[in-house]
Parts: C-alpha cells; structure tokens; sequence
C-alpha cells in the first residue's frame, strides 16, 4: 500500500509544481491502484496459508487435536513450533484435498537435531482451519516443495479458495508493481495473510553473490546460479513460500527469506520467478515426481573479453561461457560443441558465464532440446548447435521424497539416465561419458531379482537395440510378454523372465 500513497504524493508534487492545487481527477490514478490492489489482495488471500514445523519426540507422539498456531498457556508444556513459513494453495483435487507450493527450507528439519525426533508438518487456512500436512514431492535445488492437507469441516467452495493463476515470471521487467502475500514469523498464527506493494527491482539476482558457486552442487540450490527476482521490499522471516502476484492476480514467483536466513545485509526481498523452468519443476512437484536437470557432459569456465573481440558487431555483449572439457559420447559432444566454443546464448536468453550456462541448461530439463548460439574462436565461426540434453546427476537420491515415480515399474525394476544418479557414476564420467541406462531400484524375488539385476547396473542394449535414456528403455520393453535379454557389457547378457 506504500506505492498508493508514493503515486499520490508524487501527483500531488506534480501539481504543486506547475503551481496548481490537485483535484480529485489529479488522484484517480492513486485511488485506481489502491482498488486494484485491494481487490487482487481479496482474490488470492484464500488461497494462502500459514506453514509451521514442529519437532516431537518419537516416544511422545502428538494428540490428536494438537494445534501448534496456539500459543502455550504459562502453565503449559509440550512440543512447540520450529518455524514458520508461508504457502500457496495451487490446485483443489475433489473439493477437499489441498496441494500447497512453498520453500523447500521452510519444511525440512534442522541439521544435527537428535534422530529421536521427528518433523510434523501443519497448515492453517483461511478462517483459522489448522491441517495436519504431508510431503507430496520435494526438491532442493529449486529449493521448491508441496504438500498435501486435507479439509475436514468445511470444503474448498465454502472458504471459496480459488487457486491463483500460474503467470509468466519471465515477462516482469525491472519497475514493474508486484504484490507480495504471507504470513511474517511472529503473525502467522491466525491464517490471515500480510500484503505488501512493491516493484520488481532487478532479475537474475543471487541471494549472496559468492565466486565459489557457480555450479550446481550438493549443498547449492540452482538460484545461487541467478534466477532470483530482486524486490523492492525487505521480507521478513516466515515470508518465504508466499506468493508475489502481478496487478492481475496471477502468480509470477513464490517469495523467499532465504537471504535473510544466510545473512545478506541489503534491504531487498527476494522471489522466485515463475519462468519456463520453474513452471516445469512446479508441474513435477505437483505430480509428487522427481524433479530433474538437464546436463550437457561439458566444464563451463567464464570467458574473457578478448574471446569474443573478434565477433564484433555479431555479437556485443562484452562476455560468454567457455567450453571447457567435453565429454566423449556425451550430448554436446554428439552435437559438436568442442573445448574453447564460446556459449554466447541458450535459445534466447544471453549466456555471460559458466554458472548462467549450468542454469539454463539445467532448467530445461533432460530430454529437452537446448539450441545452443556459439562462437568458435580458431576459425572465427558463429555456429547454432542443437543439443539433446542428458540428466544432472543427483547427489544423495536417498533423500528424496517421491510419491509418484515418472516411470512404472517393470518386471521388479526402474531405471534412470546414465547419468542419474551420482553414487553410480564412474570418476571419469566428464572424460568418458556413460552410455544406457542405470537401474536403480530393483524388487526382491522379482523377475530383475532373478536376473541377478542390482542397482548400480548399467543396461545398454535391450533384446539387441540400444537404449540411452529411461523413455526409450521402457518403449523398448513395453510390449513384450516374453523374456527379455538385457546386455549390461559386451560379455554381460541377462534374461529377465515373464512375470
């Protein structure tokens, strides 16, 4: 509401300046902004909600009517409140089960807390409802996650929660007004939302910029690569997972104190933007899938300067990714990308470093085609590559939460890229890169059991045809009701029975 009041005392400023007295058509404007404002803060409100973690003890389990959105009594003991976040009601399945997008940090435990003790997730609703909650799928690297709450005493309809529409994060432009809805740290507790005015004050910002984190690693979450929208607005904590919706009430980012959580001293909110590969990782979660990266087999550095001087005019801005190993058989190889080409964009979004490289190639996802715009220095060459991504590595699958796997099970066993999974991959997998697809999960007795198939094995030819990603794999098994030879090596052939 500040930005009313800023339009109106500018008009006002502006009409004493022409040495006139301001009327009532001088501030319609501000008077226009504010309805809007106010009605766009009545249309989505309903679908926020307060998030709080709890942490109990495994031998005291909660009483059923345990609600942690009421402050103890003097007199009172017991469990009591972690942290609190904020969410945004994205989808209503049959009336009553709510799915809510927040941050990743605000529902996962501390670190070194006592294994004896377990995290109970709650939500409160519009009308002060208190839900007990569930993980439907998380996902670190986005730092995104959703859960599930069921409505017990009254439906969707009745406390008209109307999900906001997904907007495109990626059209906002640096002045452009936003709205930021959620629940601040200590207010939280009686499930009405707070609103704030601001504007979008930058894009593609990191929280902390750090010279050491332009890769996507374990500990790194993709937005330390610079996705983040910069806000004219401080957040405070418990604002993380809240919405940040546009003049139209569509939802263009999720908000995040996580600046605030790492120590970052300026006074400037954070959100993430609802762009292309957001909306694609929010569309995961949703469905309770993995969520994964593409990846193309190659080490990006930052270029120089002096690396693309010899392209001017063709391409002016002033810094490109450079290529450095390429992986043999890996997808930028087999598109012809070589060591010193010069990324300059991704499709159409201008590449400057490494880390802007790993960002956009990552958020399109393995499978995704990434058109690739390049410069090769030696021969003074301007190239468009196509590339068919591969799938960035997770780091510790063991702690992902998954409800419903992308792909079935087949005959007792599940695959995933070459690359999939970390723990499997051989040290030399940026010089040679793996070729099939490895298994990860395998039944006891199962068929795959019976095959002599563990996890860690990597299948690369099925009934004698190659397969080199988890579609083409299950496309390749799919129709067959007999035995199938799986080829792990050139001297490894498997026959995994009929069911």
């Amino acid at each position: 509401m500040q930005d009313c009041w800023r339009l109106g005392l500018l008009l006002a400023l502006l009409c004493s300046v022409h040495g006139q007295t301001a009327t009532a058509d001088d501030v319609d404007p501000a008077l226009a902004l504010q309805r809007r404002v106010v009605r766009v803060t009545a249309q989505v409100e309903p679908a926020m909600v307060s998030i709080v973690r709890v942490i109990a003890s495994a031998e005291s389990p909660l009483p059923a009517d345990f609600d942690p959105f009421r402050p103890l009594r003097p007199e009172e003991s017991g469990p009591v409140a972690d942290g609190f976040g904020s969410g945004v009601i994205l989808k209503v399945e049959g009336s009553t089960r709510l799915l809510i997008l927040t941050n990743h940090h605000v529902v996962t435990s501390r670190a070194g807390r006592d294994e004896a003790q377990t995290d109970r997730l709650y939500v409160r609703t519009i009308g002060g409802h208190t839900l007990p909650a569930t993980l439907r799928a998380f996902d670190p690297r986005s730092d995104l996650a959703v859960l599930e709450a069921e409505l017990t005493a009254v439906t969707a309809d009745v406390l008209k929660i109307i999900p906001p529409q997904i907007g495109s994060g990626e059209d906002l432009h640096k002045g452009d007004f936003v709205l930021a809805l959620g629940n601040p740290w200590s207010l939280a507790r009686d499930g009405s939302c707070s609103v704030a005015a601001g504007m979008v004050g930058n894009r593609a910002r990191r929280p902390l910029e750090k010279p050491d984190q332009d890769r996507i690693d374990s500990a790194a979450t993709i937005h330390e690569l610079g996705t983040l929208l910069q806000l004219d607005m401080r957040l405070p904590l418990g604002m993380s997972g809240g919405a940040l919706v546009n003049l139209q009430g569509e939802l263009v980012g999720l908000t995040t104190s996580l600046a605030a959580l790492q120590g970052d001293p300026t006074a400037a909110g954070f959100a993430i933007p609802m762009t292309p590969g957001i909306r694609r990782i929010v569309e995961s979660l949703l469905k309770g899938e993995e969520v994964e990266y593409g990846f193309l087999g190659v080490d990006p550095d930052d270029g120089y300067p002096e690396d693309l001087r010899p392209a001017r005019p063709f391409i002016t801005q002033a810094t490109a990714a450079r290529v450095g190993r390429v992986a043999l058989k890996s997808p930028a190889a087999l598109a012809g990308l070589e060591e010193g080409d010069q990324v300059y964009a991704v499709g159409e979004v201008s590449i400057r470093r490494g880390s802007d490289l790993v960002r956009e190639i990552g958020l399109l996802g393995p499978g995704a085609v990434a058109v690739l715009k390049v410069f090769r220095p030696r021969n003074r060459q301007m190239l468009t590559l196509e590339v068919a991504l591969g799938k960035w590595p997770v780091y510790d699958d063991r702690r992902l939460v998954v409800t419903h796997p992308q792909y079935p099970s087949w005959r007792g066993l599940r695959v995933d890229y070459p690359t999939g999974r970390f723990r499997y991959l051989p040290d030399s997998f940026l010089s040679v890169f793996p070729e099939g697809v490895v298994i990860t999960d395998v039944v006891a007795d199962s068929p795959a059991a019976l095959a002599q198939l563990k996890p860690g094995m990597t299948i690369r030819q099925v009934a004698g045809e190659p397969v080199k990603s988890p579609a083409a794999f299950y496309a390749a098994v799919a129709a067959s009701k007999e035995a199938v030879s799986i080829q792990l090596a050139a001297d490894d052939l498997r026959v995994v029975p009929e069911e």
